[in-house]
């Protein structure tokens, strides 16, 4: 298995109903594989749900040969990592990967907090408000979006820890919401009864 760290240059192809996606994660460092077109620019593919252009990753898979497109690498799991740099910042919050700020906002944001930005964003999302242009309304809606996005984030987290497939557990999230964790811990089996494509073994 390989892991590696980047961003989301583009998005090549994403399927919305089932979050099946094609995209080119530009890594930290040149990537050491034999076969790849260039060390810099690494096709993924597998389940992402939300994921955006700019965001920040981290990806664990293994590489395959498309026989048209070449050397990529098979997405098992990923996490968003926070982004290291105030130029990582802009780019993420520039690229629409959060609703409602574009690139003035996201410049005059980073102004304001700093290389503190992302860790208000996740924590105290309410003091955007502070930023010249973000309404208190516009601030909490904002605010809204980005916990949403945290909150399946760490379900999905905590689900690919059991050895379930991203695919998997997208349709548990979508089922179950915030609740996942504790159907799962309370009765299982109500996996195998209420989604599709999951089965226990006897």
């Amino acid at each position: 298995m390989t892991t590696i760290e980047g961003y989301v240059d583009h998005i090549i192809f994403r399927n919305e109903t089932n979050a099946y996606t094609v995209l080119v994660l530009s890594p930290d460092e040149p990537v050491k594989e034999e076969g790849l077109d260039d060390p810099r620019e690494i096709t993924c593919v597998g389940v992402f749900p939300s994921v955006t252009q700019g965001e920040n990753l981290r990806v664990t898979g293994s590489f395959t040969v498309h026989e048209n497109f070449g050397k990529q690498l098979k997405v098992s799991s990923y996490e968003e990592i926070a982004p290291k740099d105030t130029q990582a910042l802009y780019r993420y919050l520039s690229s629409g990967a959060v609703k409602g700020v574009g690139e003035g906002l996201a410049k005059r944001i980073i102004d304001k907090f700093g290389e503190k930005t992302f860790e208000i964003m996740e924590i105290e999302p309410e003091r955007l408000a502070e930023v010249k242009g973000i309404s208190e309304r516009k601030a909490i809606q904002i605010a809204g979006d980005l916990r949403r996005k945290h909150d399946q984030r760490q379900v999905m987290l905590e689900l690919s820890k059991l050895n379930i497939t991203a695919g998997t557990s997208l349709k548990i999230y979508n089922k179950y919401g915030q609740t996942a964790m504790t159907v799962i811990k309370k009765n299982p089996y109500r996996l195998a009864e209420e989604i599709d494509g999951i089965g226990f073994k006897t």
